[in-house]
């Protein structure tokens, strides 16, 4: 396997950790934000809960969440062309 290989494949992988990890950080964000709005809910502490939310280190993570996605989304996905020709050479 050449230098040229071992880096592409080492590339693909760290992309997919990237996206994994992104993926992963966004449902874990939603789904506790859910909960805890659920529960604030239910303790009729919605109000206090919504304003706590409303801060600009909220606003910056959800930011640097979308910028995250939104870069990674203009990434190409080279491992599908790579893997075809992988096999054709191979």
């Amino acid at each position: 396997m050449s230098a040229r290989q071992r880096f592409a494949r080492s590339y693909r992988s760290e992309m997919k950790l990237a996206r994994l990890v992104v993926v992963a950080v966004a449902a874990l964000l939603c789904g506790g934000g859910f909960v805890a709005s659920q529960l604030a809910s239910l303790n009729q502490d919605a109000q206090n809960y919504a304003t706590r939310m409303d801060q600009p280190p909220i606003r910056m993570l959800a930011l640097l969440l979308l910028v995250a996605a939104v870069g990674l989304a203009f990434v190409k996905d080279t491992s599908a062309e790579s893997d075809a020709s992988e096999e054709t050479e191979g």
